[in-house]
């Protein structure tokens, strides 16, 4: 996974079959829940067309849930870096 100021990214890597990525902007997040314990979590994310993107397996899934849903409120006030 990874963050930036403009998306979220999302890369499949199986070792079997195609590699897919999945590039999330920011301003099409419409909310994001999060499923945990105390070391890691899994996080999903909602879209504007009702797609969803699944983060498994994430370290830190309470500051990323933070991030990704302060980066959606400023993107869709317009102030994305």
């Amino acid at each position: 996974y990874r963050l930036t100021n403009k998306r979220l990214t999302v890369r499949s890597e199986p070792p079997v079959g195609e590699k897919e990525r999945t590039d999330v902007a920011f301003e099409d997040v419409t909310d994001c829940i999060t499923v945990g314990n105390l070391l890691w979590g899994d996080l999903l994310v909602t879209l504007k067309n009702g797609d969803k993107v699944e983060l498994r397996s994430v370290d830190n899934f309470v500051e990323f849930k933070k991030y990704i849903l302060k980066k959606a409120e400023e993107a869709k006030a317009g102030k994305v870096d």
